[in-house]
């Protein structure tokens, strides 16, 4: 899609009521996604980005290619793609992901588990992540990681994650992952609620840093529950506050 609208007129993209709309990535279909959002101004509403083809082509797909700057997704299901669910990328300046269901996306390596429910990075403005659900990614359920590029601007906000990992590892990943090979910052998390079943393996729900020192982080009014709150690496300035966590295992982090 390139569809243009203005920030006083964005141009809606919804199914008529009562209609269900699919976007199949399956087969010949042309494109690195079942939905490839390269244009400005436009808010994509209430479909279903998925990939019917279980075959290899499917590992090269998201569900969402997210390119395009000042435009909404919103309450659309996310669902068994063969790489990421959504690829959010630097150039989506400005964008939001809100009211998602985001589940069931990536591939069983012979390593680990490949794909995230949301794969991003960030430079200038905010990225807004917001009342979404994630669950059962064969890899994570956000990264915001990077290696050569930038993680900085993220509001991430009153989202539902579970058991990340768990198709494609058999334990589970990360539910969030804020961190990389350079600083993250501008990280502001709030309002979440983690879940993770007690039964698996874990590595963190929530872990903040990867290999370098960061920035700066706000972490409030989160509920964590059979979890770990993690942090690998510094930061110049966290304020976490009115986190509440909750553990059946006294190994708990």
């Amino acid at each position: 899609s390139v569809i243009r609208g203005t920030s006083l007129s964005p141009i809606m993209v919804r199914a008529a009521p009562l209609e269900h709309v699919v976007l199949d990535a399956c087969g010949e279909a042309p494109g690195n996604a079942a939905l490839s959002i390269a244009g400005v101004y436009a808010w994509y509403w209430g479909l279903k980005l998925t990939n019917s083809d279980t075959g290899e082509t499917s590992k090269n797909r998201d569900g969402v290619y997210f390119t395009g700057a000042n435009n909404k997704l919103i309450n659309c299901i996310v669902v068994d793609n063969g790489a990421n669910g959504i690829g959010f990328w630097s150039s989506a300046v400005d964008s939001e992901i809100a009211g998602c269901i985001i589940y069931n996306n990536g591939f069983r390596g012979s390593d680990r588990g490949h794909g995230h429910g949301i794969y991003t990075q960030n430079n200038t403005g905010t990225k807004i992540i917001r009342d979404n659900v994630l669950f059962h990614s064969f890899g994570n359920g956000i990264q915001v990681y990077t290696e050569n590029g930038n993680i900085k601007g993220y509001d991430i906000e009153g989202n539902v994650f579970f058991n990340a990992g768990i198709p494609g590892s058999g334990y589970i990943e990360r539910n969030l992952i804020v961190g990389g090979l350079q600083p993250a910052a501008r990280i502001r998390v709030s309002e979440n609620m983690f879940y993770n079943r007690p039964q698996f393996q874990s590595k963190a729900s929530a872990q903040f840093g990867y290999s370098v020192a960061n920035e700066d982080l706000v972490f409030s009014n989160n509920t964590l529950v059979d979890g770990t709150f993690w942090f690998p690496k510094g930061w110049e300035n966290v304020q976490s506050r009115g986190n509440r966590m909750y553990a059946r295992s006294p190994g708990i982090q």
